[in-house]
C-alpha cells in the first residue's frame, strides 16, 4: 500500500515512522509539482497521524494526487496524478513557472516562429480548460494565463 491509498490514519502507520511518511509524501509532491522547494506550496508539518491522513484527503480533494481506479500504485506519469486532462493543464499554468511550465506544455521555439503551430497548441489547450466547458474555479485564471503566453508567442504580449 502506498500513502496515497491508505483510508485512515492506522492505514498510515503500517507505513512505517510518521516521519518517514511525511517523507514519501513530500518526496512524491515534490516529483508532481516539479519543484524541489515545496513549503510554500504545500507543507507536510503534522505532528500526528490524523493530521497527515487529513493533509493527504486534502490533496486528494484538490485533485492533486488520485490513486488509479484499478488501486495500482502511482507512478510519475501525469496521467495518473491529475483527475484529467483540464486539471493537468490548469495546475501546469496557475502553478509551474519558467522551463518546467514551457517543459510540461510542450512549449518550443517553433511556436514563437510560426503563428500557426502556437494556434494549434493554444486552441488544444483552450478545448481543454475553457471555462465554458470546465467547471473548475480555477478556469478563468488559467485561460488568462493561457492567453497571455499565446499573445507573447505571436507577438502581441
Amino acid at each position: 500500500m502506498r500513502w496515497y491509498e491508505a483510508s485512515s490514519p492506522e492505514d498510515l502507520k503500517t507505513l512505517g515512522k510518521l516521519k518517514t511518511v511525511k517523507s514519501m509524501i513530500n518526496k512524491d509532491i515534490r516529483e508532481i509539482i516539479g519543484k524541489q522547494k515545496i513549503d510554500s506550496f504545500i507543507k507536510m508539518g503534522s505532528n500526528s497521524w490524523k493530521g497527515v491522513f487529513d493533509k493527504i484527503q486534502y490533496l486528494k480533494k484538490i485533485g492533486l494526487v488520485v490513486a488509479e481506479n484499478n488501486g495500482q500504485s502511482i507512478g510519475c506519469n501525469d496521467k495518473k496524478y491529475f483527475l484529467n486532462e483540464s486539471t493537468k493543464y490548469i495546475y501546469y499554468l496557475l502553478e509551474l513557472e519558467g522551463e518546467t511550465r514551457m517543459r510540461k506544455l510542450n512549449i518550443n521555439r517553433t511556436h514563437y516562429r510560426n503563428k500557426e503551430a502556437a494556434k494549434r497548441w493554444y486552441y488544444d489547450i483552450v478545448r481543454k480548460i475553457h471555462p465554458d466547458t470546465n467547471r473548475d474555479a480555477r478556469a478563468v485564471e488559467a485561460m488568462a494565463e493561457l492567453t497571455s503566453i499565446y499573445n507573447k508567442m505571436i507577438g502581441n504580449g
